[in-house]
């Protein structure tokens, strides 16, 4: 999708990867996504979800909750585009990253920018690198 979200209810299979450009990505239950799962502006959230590649946003909210397992990173890229900042109308806020007690992030996390965490003492993940 260009200009719009996508919303997977439960037990949905995607052989490859999920991408918006302005939209929003929401899986629900039982939802297991062969490639990766990417958006620039849009939020992520991933409820009971299998994801067997990357999770990359640059400009909007990460949820990993309800026992969800990304196999790859998370990858949140650095800050937006000239075009981006143009439309902010001066907002300089950070996106959120959320993994819950009960979910999985096999890989790392990379952060190009500055991104508020809020990732349960119990959840599985990987190392947090910063490059910015």
């Amino acid at each position: 999708s260009i200009n719009g979200s996508v919303r997977l209810d439960g037990d949905v299979v995607v052989d490859r990867s999920v991408h918006t450009v302005n939209g929003g990505i929401r899986t629900r239950a039982g939802t297991d996504i062969g490639g990766e799962v990417k958006t620039v502006n849009g939020e992520i959230e991933l409820r009971a979800t299998r994801v067997r590649d990357d999770v990359i946003t640059s400009n909007g909210d990460i949820e990993v909750v309800d026992g969800s397992e990304i196999e790859g990173d998370i990858i949140v890229r650095g800050k937006r585009s000239w075009l981006g900042r143009l439309f902010s109308f001066g907002s300089s806020q950070h996106p959120n990253l959320t993994i819950s007690s009960d979910s999985v992030v096999h890989g790392d996390i990379h952060l190009y920018r500055e991104v508020d965490l809020d990732i349960h003492p119990d959840a599985q993940v990987g190392e947090v690198i910063t490059h910015f």
